[in-house]
C-alpha cells in the first residue's frame, strides 16, 4: 500500500461546549468551507461533498469503536515516546451520529461525569478535532479523534479547545482501503473515489430512511421491509376514486354486452334460429352466458312453420309431448329446453 504525505492537525474551535452551564450533547467538529487556523499553519478546506467523504472515512477509521474525546490530545501524544500522558477519556462520539449539516460536521457526545464537572467549572471550554489532511492539496481526509483544550485555533467552530501542533508524517491508508472494500494495493485516488461514492450512497440511504419514517441509521434491509409495508401515497389512487372508476367500467361493460346481445338475438330471429316468442328467453340466456348462447346458435336448426316448404314432412302434434311435433321436439332438445318450456314459448295459433 503506497503511503501519502499528510498532516495531523490539532485545531481547537472558538465555540463553547457548555450552554448555560450544561455541556452540549451535540457538537460541531469541523466547519464547511475554508478552515482557517489562527496560527501560521495556513488554511484547509472542505466542501459539502468532501465533508460527506470525511464522515465516511472517519467512520471507517473508527470501525466499531466510538471516537474518543480526551484532554489535550493525550490519546495521540501520550502514546509517543518521551511524551507520556494518561489519555483519560472526557467523552465518546458515536461514529453513526456523525452527520453533515448546513454549517459543517456534527456528532452526538456522551460525556463522562468527570468531564461534565470540569466543563461546568469552566476548566475546559473548547473542542479540538485532530484531523488528517493532505499535505499538498490541504483537503481534509478524516477526523482521528477529538480533545478538550483551552486554546482555540479554528475561528469558525463553536468553543472547545485545541492544541496547536502539526506533525508532518506519512499515513498508511491500508485500514481505510480495507474498510472501503478495496485491496491493500489501492491508490490514494481510488480510495478517495470509493469513499466519496460511499458518502453519496450513505446520504441517499439517509434520505430514503427519512422518507419512510425510519431512523437515519436504518439498514438497507430495514428500508426494504418498510418500503414493502408502506405504499407510496403518490403512486396510489384514493379508494373513493377507485370505486367510482370501477363503477364506470362495469357500466360500460354492461352496455357493451347489451348491445352485443341485442344484435345477436336480432340475427337469430332473422335467420329463424328462434321464434319471436323466444326473444325474451334468448335475450336472458345470451346475457347470462354469451359464449353458451353462441354455441347454441351453431347447432340450432332453422325453424319451419307448418305449410312451408318442409311442411309435408312434418308429423302431427303429439299430445303426450305438450302438443309438439317431432321436429319441434328436436329443436327444443337442441336449445336445451324441455318440451314444456318449448311449448310455453311457442307462438299461439290464432
Amino acid at each position: 500500500m503506497p503511503k501519502a504525505p499528510v498532516s495531523y492537525i490539532a485545531a481547537a474551535a472558538a465555540v463553547e461546549v457548555v450552554s448555560d452551564g450544561v455541556p452540549k450533547k451535540r457538537i460541531q467538529l469541523l466547519p464547511l468551507g475554508e478552515v482557517k487556523l489562527r496560527d501560521k499553519r495556513g488554511t484547509f478546506h472542505m466542501s459539502a461533498e468532501q465533508a460527506r467523504a470525511v464522515v465516511e472515512a472517519s467512520r471507517a477509521y473508527a470501525g466499531k469503536a466510538d471516537m474518543v474525546i480526551d484532554y489535550d490530545h493525550q490519546t495521540f501524544y501520550g502514546a509517543r515516546d518521551g511524551v507520556g500522558g494518561r489519555a483519560e477519556a472526557a467523552g465518546w462520539i458515536s461514529p453513526a451520529s456523525l452527520d453533515v449539516e448546513a454549517d459543517g460536521i456534527w456528532g452526538d457526545v456522551s460525556w463522562t461525569p468527570a468531564a461534565e464537572a470540569r466543563l461546568a467549572a469552566r476548566e475546559y471550554r473548547y473542542l479540538s478535532p485532530l484531523f488528517i489532511a493532505d499535505g499538498a492539496t490541504r483537503a481534509i481526509r478524516f477526523i482521528r479523534n477529538v480533545a478538550l483544550t483551552n486554546t482555540p485555533a479554528i475561528n469558525e467552530l463553536a468553543a472547545v479547545a485545541a492544541s496547536q501542533q502539526t506533525l508532518e508524517t506519512e499515513m498508511d491508508l491500508s485500514k481505510i482501503a480495507a474498510a472501503a472494500g478495496l485491496t491493500a494495493a489501492a491508490t490514494e485516488g481510488e480510495i478517495v473515489t470509493k469513499v466519496t461514492a460511499l458518502a453519496v450512497s450513505a446520504a441517499a440511504l439517509v434520505a430514503a430512511s427519512q422518507k419512510l419514517g425510519l431512523n437515519a441509521d436504518a439498514t438497507a434491509d430495514d428500508l426494504v421491509v418498510a418500503a414493502a409495508a408502506k405504499p407510496d401515497a403518490e403512486k396510489f389512487v384514493p379508494a373513493t376514486e377507485v370505486s367510482s372508476l370501477k363503477g364506470e367500467v362495469e357500466q360500460l361493460k354492461k352496455e357493451a354486452l347489451e348491445t352485443k346481445v341485442a344484435a345477436s338475438v336480432a340475427d337469430a330471429l332473422k335467420l329463424r334460429k328462434i321464434s319471436p316468442a323466444q326473444k325474451d328467453w334468448a335475450t336472458n340466456s345470451a346475457t347470462k352466458d354469451f359464449a353458451g348462447w353462441e354455441e347454441f346458435l351453431k347447432g340450432a336448426p332453422v325453424l319451419v312453420a307448418a305449410g312451408e316448404q318442409f311442411g309435408h314432412l312434418a308429423d302431427p302434434p303429439n299430445p303426450e309431448h305438450h302438443g309438439l311435433t317431432s321436429q319441434e321436439l328436436a329443436v327444443a332438445a337442441s336449445m336445451k329446453l324441455t318440451p314444456e318450456e318449448f311449448a310455453a314459448a311457442k307462438p299461439k295459433e290464432a
